[in-house]
């Protein structure tokens, strides 16, 4: 936590340790919260993005939005390439897509993605 302060000291960060399993814990949080961020790691072997279990469990069950984050990439990656090929903080944001049912309202989803 302290490495965290340090670098983002704009942030109120608190931590707290729980006796309960981690997913019911995190959907109690996230059921306080506007929105729920998790981490996500690339399995050994697997090249693409994939959740964990807890990732799973939560986001099945919370109430709010949740976006996982894949912990092994910096941030620059969530930036196009630049002239280099390399993805760079000077270039647009990567695409990104948006699952909709457009029989049901998704104004604050499209809203929330932008």
């Amino acid at each position: 936590m302290d490495r965290l302060n340090e670098r983002y000291p704009q942030v109120s960060l608190s931590a707290e340790q729980v006796s309960r399993p981690a997913a019911d814990a995190l959907v109690e949080a996230g059921d306080e919260a506007e929105l729920l961020v998790l981490g996500s790691r690339a399995f050994s072997g697997f090249g693409d993005f994939m959740a964990g279990s807890v990732a799973l469990v939560t986001v099945a069950r919370v109430a709010r939005p949740v976006v996982l984050v894949r912990a092994d990439q910096p941030v620059d990656d969530e930036h196009g390439p630049d002239a280099r090929g390399r993805p760079s903080a000077h270039t647009p944001y990567r695409d990104i897509v948006v699952g909709v049912d457009p029989t049901h309202p998704c104004q604050e989803l499209l809203a929330f993605a932008f």
